[in-house]
């Protein structure tokens, strides 16, 4: 018999060091929700944003939490994959809530492991990676250039 999971949320908004613009909204912060996944004395972190082009208000995404969290706290689950499944089922129509617990199902399993989680899918050392991207806002194409080669690894 596996222990039950104490599973905790909260909100947070998160301020841009400066204002963020796409073509859909120009914004100075972001809100997010932190989910903690706490299991056999191993605590695990998860996180996702609430986007409004989506139409992810933090109220509902946080009553849906309210909604699973007794079911989730107490579902049995050895790996990952197998809690991912029952998210599915329990938040179908919630792709971001799913992403959140299953970061922090995979943080946890990490840490039961004792192995980082680029090992347990198979993937290369991320330190031996490069670059691969970089988002900058919507602005005239001089602060857009600016902030390219403000980048650390800038290009131009």
């Amino acid at each position: 018999m596996q222990a039950s999971s104490r599973l905790q949320f909260f909100s947070n908004r998160l301020y841009f060091k400066k204002p963020f613009g796409i073509s859909k909204l120009r914004r100075d912060y972001q809100d997010v929700i932190r989910v903690q996944l706490k299991r056999n004395g191993i605590v695990a972190l998860g996180e996702t944003s609430a986007i409004p082009y989506y139409g992810l208000k933090i109220e509902e995404m946080l009553k849906q939490l309210q909604a699973v969290r007794s079911f989730l706290e107490h579902v049995s689950w050895a790996h990952p994959e197998e809690f991912y499944e029952i998210l599915r089922s329990k938040l179908r129509d919630h792709s971001f809530l799913r992403a959140a617990l299953d970061a922090a199902a995979w943080n946890w399993y990490s840490q039961s492991q004792g192995r980082p989680i680029w090992q347990l899918i198979g993937f290369p050392d991320p330190a031996a990676a490069l670059p691969t991207n970089y988002t900058i806002g919507l602005d005239s194409p001089e602060k857009m250039l600016a902030d390219i080669q403000a980048f650390p690894w800038g290009c131009c």
